[in-house]
């Protein structure tokens, strides 16, 4: 850094357009900082929903819950992807 006279690695990180916080990702063509935090956020609002629309998984087993679970997330998930790929807009 020094050879190059920046003192500051700031300038080689993203940005989020929303918080125009830091997002510890390297500047590249999309923020993928703003990605994953929906990511994320996706992900405990679909976990919140599961554990409400099945309060009683004390009595199931790992793998049944489990499988709950997939059959629940997976067509989430294949939609939000749809929804947030950033390679259909490009």
């Amino acid at each position: 850094m020094k050879d190059t006279g920046l003192s500051n690695t700031d300038i080689f990180c993203e940005k989020s357009a929303r918080t125009g916080k830091l997002t510890g990702n390297m500047v590249s063509e999309h923020c993928w900082g703003d990605y994953e935090d929906d990511w994320i956020k996706f992900k405990r609002e679909c976990k919140d929903d599961f554990f409400k629309q099945n309060p009683n998984l004390d009595g199931k087993s790992d793998f049944e819950k489990a499988i709950m679970w997939d059959s629940y997330f997976r067509p989430k998930v294949k939609d939000w992807h749809k929804e947030h790929s950033i390679f259909d807009k490009v």
